[in-house]
């Protein structure tokens, strides 16, 4: 498959989630909101050209704001991945973790010692099983990998813990 081709594909599928829109969306309202932060510094009789220097500037506020619009089709994922446990208890048993069918949104193909390198295998039952927050939290879900940033789901139990923390203010507290 080539390049364009696989944008495509891409492109159709993020339309049938609906994130496609989403992320129309996200660009369009930061274009807007960056121009309407430089309007007392542009000529507003001169039609908008962005120097190289504004389009790195606009790419870097599309980008550190894009985790949020992310994050929605990391959602979906944990909701799909939550109609496979059968205890509730955040496992899903590996042997239906991986026999998806392909008319799924979502099929999970990560290989077990991958799984096991970053936290999501747990074994100790005797049944194989994929622990839902440490396969979500890992590097397969980034959307992008570089030298400076990553756009990853974000962590479920951070905003508790920040209004836990913030709350105690303490190192220790009790339950």
């Amino acid at each position: 498959m080539n390049d364009v081709c696989k944008h495509l594909d891409l492109k159709s599928r993020l339309s049938r989630l609906g994130s496609w829109n989403k992320i129309q969306a996200h660009i369009r309202h930061t274009v807007d909101n960056v121009e309407y932060a430089w309007k007392d510094v542009r000529n507003p009789f001169i039609p908008s050209v962005y120097s190289l220097g504004d389009a790195w500037r606009l790419a870097e506020h599309v980008i550190n704001g894009y985790g949020a619009v992310q994050d929605n089709e990391c959602i979906m994922m944990i909701e799909a991945l939550v109609q496979l446990v059968p205890k509730g208890n955040g496992r899903v048993p590996l042997s239906t973790f991986y026999s998806q069918p392909p008319s799924v949104e979502y099929q999970f193909k990560e290989a077990a010692n991958y799984l096991q390198m970053i936290g999501a295998l747990e074994d100790a039952s005797g049944t194989p099983q994929g622990r839902i927050a440490n396969y979500v939290q890992g590097p397969s879900n980034c959307l992008s990998h570089s030298t400076y940033f990553s756009i990853c789901c974000l962590a479920q139990c951070d905003g508790l813990m920040k209004e836990l923390e913030g709350s105690t203010q303490t190192p220790t507290a009790p339950p």
